[in-house]
């Protein structure tokens, strides 16, 4: 329980649900996913200019996602051959299993990692339920077409 109490104060997330009454245990994926949109907003701006932010922005979300869902599949990968090794070999002796206690706690640390990512892969994909309410200023000149006539010529914009 105090591990659990410790994990629970570290995570500012949970410590915040915990505060404001909410169950800690489950995992809000808007303020990282807030974050995200806005981190690559500011990010495209400065690297690109004001092309089209929204599809940068969502390429950059869809990027997010692809790392994500890679380091999941790693982290499986590295999980089952720990799991083999550890069943290839018994401990006899009478002091403590120390290569069985470290191979616990890689396995808990790529547990832990695993479920980051988890939490990352549903804020990302949050991420892309936002940006899909907006509409890049390039998409709205597109649908629009305003044309302005005068002097007998005119001018699309």
């Amino acid at each position: 329980q105090v591990k659990e109490a410790y994990e629970l104060l570290k995570d500012p997330v949970r410590r915040k649900a915990f505060d404001e009454g909410k169950d800690p245990r489950k995992f809000d994926p808007r303020p990282v996913a807030i974050d995200a949109i806005i981190g690559y907003m500011f990010q495209h701006i400065q690297n690109v200019g004001t092309v089209d932010i929204i599809e940068g922005i969502t390429v950059q979300v869809h990027e997010e996602l692809k790392r994500v869902n890679q380091a999941l599949h790693e982290g499986d990968k590295q999980k089952k051959n720990l799991h083999k090794v550890q069943k290839k070999f018994k401990y006899k002796g009478r002091e403590r299993n120390i290569l069985g206690d470290a191979l616990d706690a890689q396995i808990h640390r790529i547990e832990t990692m695993m479920e980051d990512a988890r939490r990352k892969r549903e804020s990302m994909n949050y991420a892309l339920d936002l940006l899909e309410d907006y509409e890049d200023i390039h998409e709205v000149m597109a649908k629009s077409y305003i044309t302005f006539s005068g002097s007998g010529s005119s001018t699309t914009f």
